[in-house]
């Protein structure tokens, strides 16, 4: 796997000169992410994310890609607009053939984002207000998304919003016990068993109009929010793979 060649593999700002060392990111779970650095023709220096999706979890990245370009145009459109309140957004870079990620010849499917510098995440909160600043972040996310034509939305991951299935899913793995880790996590089986319920309250008024579908995030952990290395204010939303109805 030749990481330099495969940046090369997509139209960046800038005609790239020199690719200095990759170093690969071990925080996420999914896909295998690498930060790349660049020197320019011009002597600038530059940072990229360079991710491979992992196309067993998402098994169609042509959609998958279709739906972040979607959703970061819409949000860089919002922050031309003034809406976003100091917010960024990714920036996904197209091959030099105008798709939205690059298949190599494994068959493997690689994108490109912008690095966002002068960020930090974090993988616990650190205080009440980092949560709230999180929260935050994810509330106006939300709320710039509220007017996004949503019918052009992939669901890139299918029943992923079925909270019943999800739920007899979760009945089977305690009856399997597969790991044997059963009786260390009883009181949150008792937790979970209690709200059986809940878990079909809401399918049933999908999509009326008591209960329209909406863009979602669907994965607003903590450490998918890049904050200000100074303020430590939200400066933008990341890992956009579930953004769907």
């Amino acid at each position: 796997m030749d990481i330099r060649a495969l940046l090369l593999q997509f139209a960046l700002e800038e005609e790239v000169e020199t690719v200095l060392a990759p170093r690969e990111l071990l925080d996420g779970h999914i896909n295998k992410t690498f930060v790349l650095t660049v020197k320019t023709r011009s002597g600038a220096q530059r940072r990229y994310l360079l991710q491979k999706i992992n196309t067993f979890v998402f098994r169609n990245p042509a959609q998958l890609m279709e739906n972040i370009r979607q959703v970061t145009q819409y949000l860089r459109a919002a922050q031309s607009a003034g809406q976003t309140q100091g917010q960024q957004t990714l920036t996904v870079y197209p091959t030099r053939g105008g798709a939205c990620y690059y298949e190599d010849a494994n068959g493997d499917c690689w994108r490109c984002y912008n690095f966002v510098e002068n960020t930090f995440s974090l993988q616990s909160a650190q205080s009440a207000q980092d949560a709230y600043r999180a929260a935050k972040a994810f509330g106006a996310f939300q709320r710039l998304m509220d007017g996004f034509p949503i019918a052009r939305l992939h669901e890139t991951i299918p029943d992923f919003h079925h909270s019943a299935k999800r739920y007899d899913a979760l009945e089977t793995a305690v009856a399997a016990d597969s790991a044997g880790r059963r009786r260390l996590a009883e009181a949150e089986i008792a937790f979970a068993r209690k709200r059986r319920a809940d878990a079909s309250r809401l399918l049933p008024l999908a999509g009326q109009s008591g209960l329209p579908l909406r863009v979602t995030h669907n994965d607003t952990k903590l450490n998918n929010v890049l904050f200000d290395c100074e303020s430590r204010e939200p400066v933008c939303v990341v890992d956009l793979d579930t953004v769907m109805p």
